[in-house]
């Protein structure tokens, strides 16, 4: 709040301005508009569609999910329910532990919560 009073923007005010801008809202990036004030911003990458982007309109707030290596940024290896891939084969657990999401992602693998 004091950083707002004397006009200092959170690195999350900063990414939803610049998400909010026409370059967003055409190829090689998709707008989904997920309810209550949510969004997600997709980009295209390898023929695929992978959500990068999360923005919260209500706060005016938006967070990097994915790097443009489809790596995750907003999840550590603490966010990751290991015990529910301890039956999966070896190179799937790797995947999971450098945090790749080159593959579609198995969200319910995740036990995240987002930034307010």
């Amino acid at each position: 709040m004091i950083n707002r009073m004397m006009g200092h923007e959170s690195e999350a005010e900063k990414l939803y301005k610049i998400l909010n801008t026409d370059e967003y809202k055409e190829r090689p990036y998709e707008y989904s508009d997920l309810g209550e004030g949510m969004a997600v911003i997709g980009e295209t990458m390898w023929g695929w569609w992978k959500h990068r982007f999360l923005i919260n309109h209500n706060t005016k707030r938006a967070y990097e999910f994915m790097d443009k290596d489809q790596n995750l940024v907003t999840v550590t290896q603490d966010d990751i329910d290991w015990e529910s891939l301890k039956n999966l084969p070896e190179d799937a657990q790797n995947t999971a532990r450098v945090l790749s999401f080159h593959f579609h992602p198995l969200l319910d693998i995740l036990k995240m919560e987002w930034p307010k």
